[in-house]
C-alpha cells in the first residue's frame, strides 16, 4: 500500500503555494514562504494577522485589519 500522498494541485501541476497568505492593514500581503511568487489566489490559506492571533508591527498602527477571502 501507497501512503505518499500528493497535493491535487501539484499532481495536476497547478500554480498554488502550500504556505498561508498573511494580509497586514495596509493591504499588502506577505507568504510564509519567503521565495513564494504566486498570486493571493493561489493560496489555500489566506488570513490577517488578528486571524492568526500574530502580533506584527501593523497591529500596532490602530488600523482595523481587512477581512480574508
Amino acid at each position: 500500500m501507497n501512503t505518499d500522498s500528493v497535493c491535487a494541485d501539484c499532481a495536476e501541476q497547478l500554480a498554488h503555494c502550500h504556505e498561508t497568505l498573511v494580509i497586514h492593514t495596509d493591504g499588502d500581503a506577505e507568504c510564509f514562504d519567503g521565495t513564494c511568487t504566486e498570486s493571493w489566489e493561489e493560496h489555500a490559506i489566506v488570513a490577517t494577522c488578528t486571524d492568526l492571533n500574530w502580533i506584527c508591527a501593523c497591529q500596532k498602527t490602530g488600523d482595523s485589519l481587512p477581512h480574508a477571502a
